[in-house]
């Protein structure tokens, strides 16, 4: 109710100052007062409309960027953001919004750069930016660290539990990511690590119940969406695996690891076109992830494209040699050529090594299937 009573005032206020605009429509204060009236109404297009030619000052150049990147001309907005941080380079806040940018334009490294430590000072929604965009370059010690940081600054907003919690999670540290998740439970973001936690631990059932809470309150987390496919996957649920992993890596997008595991469910449901496709575009994205190789390996020696097979493979086991689906398909391959004790070595020498939170339930299904694949 506060949110709507806010932005029905923010949209009184904006439409008074039009009304005050149409009287004086060259007085630039008004003009910029108005622009950020309609950026907190939420209305993007009017803002535009208003700076549109109208942009004599620096500061109404920042509105005007503002907008844009509301609308989704992050391109547009980001060249503005940079030519005005040029002539304020000491300007927190243009930083601010340039690394905005840049992280919705996937070049977290800038963004990174441009968080710098006055920034993070001056500006408390920096700190949980650059955690995300610490968190998007694996730097997850890094990340870990300055979430520490930003929680001793007094009153913590409860994302950055939620953030931290999912940091701890990719880092494999599940006391830190299960404490973190305990201050922030009704968070989607802490569901999800609970999720991932429970599987874990093979509680499945618990673990369905966390994603499924998680994906109610964001239908968008795609995190989510892959706990729960994974969750069906170690329950050898195999239909429901599949349509729920393929919803969170499309969700993910450009998450190498999602379109594995989602290659791996139709690759077992018998669907080698639909795993074939799905591995291929993690290999697209991650050319040098070894079990996105490995595991497009073991789908082509299923198609019967023995020498695909074996280029893929050799790929896999030279990213690592370690590489579970890699493994797989060197045993397959030694297998089909008639050399079984060679095949049952590799292949065990393989399940024989850790594997991380989200590959053990597929690595179990490799143990139970090997034998019996998809024809």
């Amino acid at each position: 109710m506060q949110d709507l009573n806010s932005e029905r005032q923010a949209s009184g206020r904006l439409e008074r100052l039009l009304n005050f605009l149409a009287q004086d429509p060259e007085n630039p204060s008004l003009r910029e007062e108005a622009a950020h009236a309609a950026i907190a109404a939420g209305r993007y297009d009017t803002c535009a409309a208003l700076l549109e030619g109208r942009t004599s000052t620096d500061s109404l150049r920042h509105v005007q960027a503002l907008a844009w990147m509301h609308q989704g001309e992050v391109d547009k907005a980001a060249r503005q953001f940079s030519a005005l941080l040029a002539a304020h380079p000491q300007d927190t806040t243009l930083k601010f919004n340039l690394a905005y940018a840049c992280a919705l334009q996937t070049d977290y490294a800038q963004a990174a750069s441009l968080l710098d430590d006055k920034t993070l000072a001056d500006l408390p929604a920096a700190g949980p930016l650059k955690l995300r965009v610490l968190h998007h370059e694996s730097k997850l010690d890094e990340a870990l660290a300055l979430a520490a940081s930003l929680m001793k600054n007094g009153a913590v907003d409860p994302q950055l539990y939620g953030m931290a919690a999912s940091i701890a999670l990719d880092a494999e540290r599940f006391d830190l990511a299960d404490r973190y998740a305990k201050h922030a439970p009704e968070l989607a973001e802490s569901r999800t690590v609970n999720g991932y936690l429970a599987l874990d631990a093979n509680h499945v059932t618990n673990a369905l119940e966390s994603f499924e809470a998680a994906i109610d309150a964001a239908p968008e987390n795609g995190r989510a969406w892959v706990g729960k496919g994974l969750a069906y996957l170690q329950s050898e649920d195999l239909h429901h695996a599949q349509v729920n992993l393929t919803q969170g890596a499309q969700l993910l997008r450009t998450h190498a690891g999602s379109w594995v595991a989602a290659g791996w469910a139709c690759f077992l449901a018998g669907n080698l076109a639909e795993a074939s496709a799905d591995l291929e575009t993690a290999v697209e994205l991650s050319p040098a992830f070894a079990e996105a190789h490995g595991s497009l390996a073991v789908v082509r020696f299923h198609q019967g494209q023995g020498d695909a097979a074996r280029r893929h493979t050799e790929i896999a086991l030279r990213l690592d040699k370690h590489c579970l689906s890699g493994a797989l398909a060197a045993s397959l391959l030694s297998e089909s050529e008639g050399n079984t004790d060679s095949a049952r070595e590799l292949l065990q020498n393989a399940l024989n090594q850790e594997v991380s939170l989200r590959g053990r339930s597929i690595a179990k299904l490799l143990a139970r299937r090997h034998r019996n694949p998809p024809q």
